[in-house]
């Protein structure tokens, strides 16, 4: 039986979230470099020449996969407008990845990054996805689970938790999802992620409002919840970084 979990299943991102996505979701240097290692590593011994990056949005980490694995890289999402920002060589499609217009066995790895919670069947996604990968292709997801998520902009606002939480699948659900389809867990990891340097710069990142569930709440909440947050950065005596916890989960055929 399919596992099912109530995700927020497709946000249209077209419809104004792209505009505000690169200044409200963008990745430091020091940071994409973090991620980049753990990826190479991850993938150390696999011969990889094609890369889909699956659910692309803007291709943040799209180009820097091309060059940090020296393969073809695919930028592959359902919004138009933010594939229009993928930058570089990488190939930009239009797709959703219940039905990815790829053929059997043509791709060494595929990396899901923030996405599975926008995906509306995860089982069809998980089946195209093992369809499309080689014998020896490896699956990489980065991503938050519903029953360890904590970010730091929890504490403002106060219907985001049980918000958040419920719209996430955890961890068991998509380990059993991919292994339905022949795709095993081969390891998992957390990395301790900085968004920003200070308090403050972590408030006008989340002034963004780029993160979509934050797009869900009321008005009258996040306006509140920034009012919190401003006052607090404006307290802080002494600028420190603010860091979130993301998953980072390695899937394989060969221990399906």
């Amino acid at each position: 039986m399919a596992t099912q979990f109530a995700g927020m299943k497709y946000i249209d991102y077209d419809d104004g979230l792209y505009e505000r996505y690169a200044t409200g979701r963008g990745l430091g240097p020091d940071v994409l470099r973090m991620w980049m290692d753990a990826v190479v590593k991850l993938v150390d011994g696999n011969e990889v020449r094609r890369i889909i990056d699956l659910g692309a949005g803007t291709g943040r980490f799209s180009s820097h996969l091309a060059t940090s694995l020296k393969a073809i890289v695919i930028a592959v999402d359902p919004s138009r407008k933010m594939l229009r920002d993928v930058s570089g060589s990488v190939r930009r499609v239009l797709a959703k990845a219940e039905r990815l217009p790829f053929a059997d066995d043509s791709v060494d790895l595929v990396v899901a990054s923030m996405v599975l919670h926008h995906i509306g069947n995860l089982d069809a996604a998980a089946a195209e996805v093992r369809r499309i990968l080689c014998p020896a292709g490896v699956l990489l997801v980065r991503a938050c689970f519903s029953e360890s998520l904590d970010p730091p902009y929890h504490r403002f606002f106060p219907s985001l938790p049980d918000l958040e939480r419920s719209l996430l699948p955890s961890t068991s659900e998509v380990v059993e999802s991919f292994a339905r389809w022949g795709l095993g867990l081969t390891s998992r990891q957390t990395l301790k992620q900085r968004m920003n340097h200070s308090l403050n710069a972590y408030a006008e990142r989340i002034r963004q409002r780029a993160m979509s569930p934050l797009t869900m709440i009321s008005d009258a909440e996040f306006e509140e919840g920034m009012r919190k947050l401003d006052q607090l950065a404006h307290d802080e005596a002494v600028p420190a970084p603010v860091f979130e916890n993301i998953d980072l989960l390695r899937f394989s055929a060969d221990v399906a």
